[in-house]
């Protein structure tokens, strides 16, 4: 612990220099002042754990110096000492936060007992603050693993837990997300509570405002220092029911701001303007018109038809003010109805090379631009005969099937499962509900639940078997367990056990 010393009288601060044990007392002496400016200076400049300072000093008298150093750095311990025997001076002392006041002339034992004192409040209130920092970091995990199932799990939002946990129900009014490259930081936000993490690539921040302060959002982030990343946000909603929507739409702008690289900070009522204009609408009916006509020729094997009108299609899109998805949804149309179409070159080149594999690693930085440069590659492609694939597209689905029933016991996402394969997420979603019937999560729950089935016939205990096949909590275990069989986790191992006997 850092102690400053101030004294007018040179003696006395010579012979505490010498009559005090400091490093027994684990303690340094960092320095001494004669008058209280002097005094101030020294504390400014090392911020000690601990002041010992006379009454009467030049400058500044030992009260005022105390009153000063109890504002600038309120952690600091204070101990006061005086020739005079005047209680005035003990009870101002006491009223400014002085730990302890010593007469002098002052003797060993005295001092030492007064910093011993000072040694163990010091050391209860390091202990309290390290205490209030672990509640509270052990309070924001808490709702940021309730918000992860609440958001991502469809797990429904308990509002008992709120209260139990002292989360504001009735003071805070408006629940909005923000999604963007890194999680905010709650500095940035007056009055706002922020619950932030990581999902993948990209951050996601829950922002929970009193009422109308929503509104300053977008001006609050256009005058902090994080608009060097591209950030979308949903829309506002009074209930946390509503944040799942505000999710999706926060997502939408997201997607929509870094793919068109035009506006870093872009609002689901932006996109809302654009997508609802009159001429959004009919850019919209053009470009599927457009794939239709693609998709025809595709269905007819007129490779030559196909080449004209995609040269239509790929002009109109470097034109069109539509948003990032919209434009890539109609190329994966276009990409699975060649996979199946009778041009074989045109299957070899889009599926069955090095290319596609690598887009799919490559999709989530592409702009727009990226994307119709390497769609124009690819179809550049379709003119050169290529061998048909050596392994046909529903290989790379089982090879899917058994990575994931491989690894139950993890929350696989699409894109991880659609990255082992090398196939474009939004692709790979398609072709799997097309051969499986069930779309992925659905049936990453199944196997889940069938490798929970199997763990429990074994007689593993019912928490142990929650852990190991990947979930969170027990009760979304249960939820979820109870949705696919009919009855508990526990009510199932009985009856296996039960029907053995």
């Amino acid at each position: 612990m850092k102690v400053v010393l101030c004294d007018d009288e040179y003696i006395v601060v010579e012979a505490l220099k010498v009559l005090v044990d400091w490093q027994s007392l684990g303690m340094e002496l960092i320095g001494t002042a004669q008058d209280g400016v002097q005094a101030l200076s020294l504390v400014r400049e090392h911020k000690p754990d601990i002041v010992l300072s006379d009454i009467r000093m030049p400058g500044l008298d030992g009260l005022q110096l105390i009153e000063i150093i109890k504002e600038e750095l309120p952690s600091t311990a204070c101990v006061i000492f005086s020739g005079f025997n005047d209680y005035h001076y003990v009870k101002q002392a006491i009223q400014i936060g002085v730990i302890d006041y010593l007469e002098k002339p002052i003797t060993e034992a005295a001092i030492e007992k007064a910093l011993q004192k000072v040694k163990a409040a010091l050391l209860q209130q390091q202990q309290l603050s390290l205490l209030n920092q672990q509640l509270a970091a052990n309070h924001q995990e808490f709702i940021v693993m309730r918000l992860k199932e609440f958001l991502l799990m469809q797990q429904e939002w308990d509002e008992s837990i709120e209260i139990e946990q002292g989360m504001p129900v009735t003071s805070y009014a408006e629940f909005t997300i923000c999604v963007s490259d890194t999680p905010f930081k709650q500095e940035l936000f007056q009055d706002v509570l922020l619950y932030s993490f990581t999902h993948h690539s990209y951050a996601i921040n829950v922002l929970i405002s009193k009422d109308k302060q929503a509104e300053r959002l977008i001006e609050w982030l256009a005058i902090s220092n994080i608009t060097d990343q591209y950030i979308g946000i949903g829309a506002t909603y009074t209930e946390w029911a509503g944040l799942r929507s505000s999710l999706e739409e926060a997502m939408l702008a997201y997607e929509t701001s870094s793919r068109l690289q035009r506006e870093r900070i872009m609002s689901i009522q932006e996109i809302s303007s654009i997508n609802n204009s009159e001429s959004t609408k009919l850019e919209m009916n053009e470009l599927i018109s457009l794939r239709s006509q693609l998709l025809k020729a595709i269905v007819e094997g007129n490779a030559a038809q196909f080449k004209h009108l995609n040269k239509g299609f790929i002009a109109f899109c470097e034109q069109t003010r539509l948003n990032y998805s919209f434009i890539e949804n109609e190329i994966l149309f276009i990409l699975l109805a060649l996979s199946k179409s009778s041009i074989a070159s045109a299957r070899s080149a889009l599926l069955g090379g090095a290319s596609f594999h690598g887009f799919g690693n490559m999709v989530h930085s592409l702009s727009i631009t990226q994307l119709l440069d390497w769609y124009k590659q690819q179809i550049d492609e379709l003119s050169s005969d290529q061998e048909e694939p050596t392994e046909p597209i529903p290989g790379s689905i089982a090879r899917a099937l058994d990575y994931i029933a491989q690894n139950c016991d993890k929350d696989l996402t699409l894109q991880e499962v659609a990255g082992q394969v090398g196939l474009h997420p939004a692709y790979f979603s398609m072709l799997f509900k097309e051969v499986t019937g069930e779309n992925f999560v659905k049936y990453r729950t199944k196997c889940k639940i069938d490798y929970a089935k199997k763990l429990l016939s074994e007689g593993k205990n019912v928490s142990d078997v929650c852990e190991q096949v990947g979930f969170l909590t027990y009760r979304h275990f249960s939820s979820v367990f109870k949705q696919y069989t009919g009855q508990s986790p526990g009510k199932y191992k009985e009856q296996q056990f039960t029907g053995l006997h």
